[in-house]
């Protein structure tokens, strides 16, 4: 029982523990990933702000978006603003783009949402994922493009990290929770352990009841228990006493009647062979009544071997 109960109770941890991990991990995906968007709609936002268009048609402004990784070379972190419908030889970009262009997803593939907004993955040139976000816009006549990225494969890489260091400590949590449970359960059922032990002793004859001090959960099944066996001590000695008492009582008359059949003259076959059979009935319970006496309890057991050995040297001897 002890073992079926730690099986049941493991597989209900381990089930919590994973559906746990799971949960965690979806959570911190999904706070994590809409930081990261957060991020890049407010570079959006700061780029629209500071790009605009000269007296020749020309893109101007000097964006400063307040992030040092649009410095940094090939970080993954671009921005670029472009002239729709021109040779887009009029084109401001980050730093960090260097000479290089944002690829894009055709319209076709992905329009545009009721933001005029639209965001996909695709990699770089220097085989980096980065995650673009674009938008599009008007200046008098003149219509622009916008785009800024961020480094998914960065944030795909601290969301595996996550996912290990998540999956790490539940593991060892659960580890040593189920080692708890399994040593919580042992325990627990020591007690019960220790009544099964002694009711066979009982059963073998080797004790006439429950022993020990047990927790108040249990002491009152061990109660029922001796009461039970005292019960059936006093069911069984009862009808011992009965089974005695009446022997006892047919003893005299049984006597009565095999003196009267063995003086009479013509006695009855019939008469002498059912008085010697009575005889032999009380006789017999009355050996079984002193037998079951000296075993002094409800349940003795004997060694079989012992006894069928000396069965045997009497048999071969008659």
């Amino acid at each position: 029982m002890t073992n079926r109960i730690i099986v049941f109770t493991s597989f209900f941890t381990i089930a919590a523990i994973a559906l746990l991990a799971w949960f965690l991990i979806a959570q911190f995906r999904d706070n994590a990933f809409s930081a990261f968007a957060s991020v890049q709609q407010a570079h959006l936002f700061n780029l629209l702000g500071e790009v605009d268009v000269d007296d020749r048609g020309r893109l101007s402004g000097r964006p400063r978006l307040g992030d040092a990784r649009f410095d940094e070379e090939d970080s993954g972190w671009y921005w670029q603003a472009t002239i729709i419908d021109s040779d887009e030889r009029s084109v401001l970009r980050s730093t960090s783009l260097k000479e290089a262009r944002i690829g894009r997803v055709p319209l076709s593939e992905l329009p545009f949402d009721a933001a005029f907004q639209r965001a996909y993955v695709l990699p770089d040139a220097n085989g980096i994922l980065i995650r673009v976000v674009e938008t599009e816009f008007e200046v008098g006549e003149t219509a622009i493009r916008l785009q800024t990225t961020a480094n998914f494969s960065q944030f795909q890489a601290t969301i595996a990290a996550a996912r290990r260091d998540i999956v790490a400590a539940l593991s060892a949590f659960g580890i040593g929770l189920l080692v708890l449970n399994a040593l919580l359960i042992r325990v627990g059922l020591r007690p019960l352990v220790a009544a099964r032990e002694q009711l066979i002793e009982v059963q073998n004859g080797k004790k006439a009841r429950l022993g020990g001090q047990y927790p108040a959960e249990i002491a009152p099944l061990a109660g029922e228990i001796n009461s039970l066996i005292e019960n059936n001590k006093r069911l069984v000695e009862r009808a011992r006493t009965q089974v005695g008492n009446l022997a006892h009582a047919l003893k005299t008359p049984i006597a009565v009647l095999r003196n009267e059949s063995d003086a009479s003259e013509v006695p009855g076959p019939l008469v002498r062979e059912q008085t010697e059979e009575m005889n032999n009935y009380v006789q017999n319970y009355l050996k079984r009544a002193q037998i079951a006496a000296q075993t002094g309890g409800a349940v003795f057991r004997s060694d079989a071997l012992m006894v069928t050995e000396k069965l045997v040297r009497v048999m071969r001897k008659l």
